[in-house]
Parts: C-alpha cells; structure tokens; sequence
C-alpha cells in the first residue's frame, strides 16, 4: 500500500496506544496521521463521535481497534463487561456501516485486541481492579468482530495472532 498523500485515522482503545508510535514511525512524513486524544474508545465512544470522525473528516484509511474498553468488567462480576457481547456485535457493525455511509471512498482495517497476560489479569482481578480483562473473553470478542469483518468483507489486521507468535 502506497501512503503518500494518504489521510490515515488510526482509531482504538489501549491497544492501538501500543502500535501507534510505530505506525507515527513508520509513515513518517509520507501520510497525515490522526489519532483521537482519548484511548479510553469503546464502541459507544466510538458511534457517539461517528459523525465527527467518519463524516466531518474525509480519510483514505482508517485502521480501527476497539474491544478492550468494552470487554472490561464493570466490577459486579467477573463476566459482566461494560458492553456485552450482542451489543458489541451491533456496534462494531454500526461503526463499519456508518463509516460506508459517510464516507465510501474509505478503506476500512479493522484490528483484533492482543492477548492478556493471565498472570497480570489475575492479580488486577484479586485488587478488584475494575478494568481486569481474562484472556477468554478477549478471544471471544475477537471471534465475534472476526465474523462481523468477515461478513462485511473487511480485511482484518490480526494483532493477536502476531503478538502470540512474535
């Protein structure tokens, strides 16, 4: 892929934090990078900012993450995540169409969450912490996005996979 000229968002929670100074590396001067200020983007973040983001703005790409924030727990239990499963299925859908609706033209990746660290995971369920994600629910979140994609025919950057095999 070509990104001379190109306007790239790169939109995501935590995980897209992780990759973006390497993508600011890697593009260098050669596109013009936007990221949101906040890293805190669940899906319901990101459907409230659809209209800024996706119709306001014109982009070429736009690489997006998002399934950490709402896979967290809301600290009732340990399964009781802050957006349940049905509702991030619909919402990762919406946020696809609504960047079809807005703007067309647009490229669209759609990136998996990377594996947690169980060890780490349950020593922040232990403190009662309220952002503690187990890894089961992450690949079960990356499941359900991975047929969304598959069914809307968007490509898929599997961040998951290659931080499990790197």
């Amino acid at each position: 892929i070509s990104f001379a000229g190109k306007k790239v968002a790169l939109i995501g929670d935590y995980i897209r934090a992780g990759y973006q100074s390497h993508v600011e590396f890697y593009l260098d001067d050669r596109a013009d990078l936007w990221v949101p200020e906040n890293e805190l983007l669940d899906t319901v973040t990101v459907l409230r900012h659809a209209f800024e983001w996706f119709k306001k703005r014109k982009w070429d790409i736009i690489h997006i993450n998002s399934g950490y924030m709402d896979i967290r727990s809301t600290g009732y239990a340990a399964n009781d995540h802050l957006v349940p499963p049905e509702f991030y299925r619909t919402n990762i859908e919406k946020i696809i169409k609504l960047i079809h609706r807005y703007s067309p033209r647009t490229a669209i990746i759609w990136a998996t969450t990377t594996p947690v660290i169980e060890e780490l995971a349950a020593k922040n369920i232990e403190k009662n912490i309220i952002y503690a994600i187990s890894n089961k629910y992450v690949v079960h979140y990356n499941d359900i996005a991975m047929d969304v994609m598959k069914r809307l025919s968007i490509p898929v950057n599997d961040l998951y996979c290659f931080v499990l095999e790197g």
